[in-house]
This record gives C-alpha cells, structure tokens and sequence, in this order.
C-alpha cells in the first residue's frame, strides 16, 4: 500500500469512528468532546468554550460563521440562541452529525473534511474550529489551515 492509500484509509476510519460515535453518543457532550474523561469536565469544558466564543463575537454586527467540525451543534446552539440574526453554517465529517446540527439549529450543514472545504461554502467572517485540529496530523493539519483562507475568511 502506498503513502496515499493508506492516509485514505485512515480518513475512512477517522470518518466511521465520528460516524459512530453520533449514533452512540448522539447530542450529548461525550460524542464531541472527551469520551473518556467524566461528564462534570466535558461541562466545565464546554461552558469555557462557550463564554470564549460568546465573549469574542459579542457585539459584532453582521455575523457570518462557519462552524468547522460543527458535530450536533453544542457551540452553534448557544450562538444562535443569543444572536438570532446570525448566519452559521456547519461542516462535518458525519452524515449524523450533519443532520442532527440542522435539526438543533435550523441552519444548514455539509459533509466535508475541514481539510477538503468545499468553495462553494462561500465568505465567512469568522470560523469556530474546537476540539477538532488536535484529532489532525501534520500534513492535514497544514492543509485544514490553509484551507480556511479558501473560503475567504474576513476579520
């Protein structure tokens, strides 16, 4: 198997483990953050990443956001909660987690690696990426990255 099978291979096995653990886990905390670590710190986690987000974006008009690796919502959530007019778009690699986001937040979702973003996503003002880069080796890590230039990131 040569370098670039066995990355696909990998990227399919990364794919199907996401895929499974929103069917397992489904709209919890546990599906996108840490499976192993107790619920209290996936909380306490989560509430951190929450207020950092709310707090950056607070008072900003026009809000257009692109949630990468968005799972089922849980940052997006709180987002259109205290910001109604927001435009947010999520990515992800789950088909699950894809359609749980638009049924959490009534706002659409693709499939898609962060690595791969389609163009046709359009600008985006800001994008959410939590939780996400770490599961990223370096080759796709640079990759992910660059490709937030793609799709014309404004600040």
């Amino acid at each position: 198997m040569n370098r670039n099978e066995v990355l696909n291979k990998l990227n399919e096995q990364n794919r199907i483990e996401w895929e499974l653990r929103s069917h397992l886990f489904g709209a919890s905390l546990r599906s996108v953050l840490f499976k192993g670590l107790p619920d209290v710190v996936n909380e306490h986690l989560h509430n951190w990443h929450k207020k950092v987000i709310l707090d950056f974006i607070e008072g900003k008009e026009g809000l257009k956001i692109l949630d990468a690796g968005c799972g089922y919502g849980r940052l997006s959530i709180p987002i259109v909660e205290k910001f109604p007019n927001v435009d947010i778009t999520g990515i992800d690699v789950s088909e699950n987690y894809v359609k749980l986001y638009e049924e959490n937040t009534h706002y659409p979702a693709f499939v898609g690696a962060i690595e791969n973003i389609p163009a046709k996503l359009g600008e985006f003002g800001y994008v959410i990426c939590v939780t996400v880069l770490m599961y990223l080796d370096g080759e796709k890590l640079e990759k992910a990255i660059s490709n937030f230039n793609l799709v014309k990131i404004r600040f």
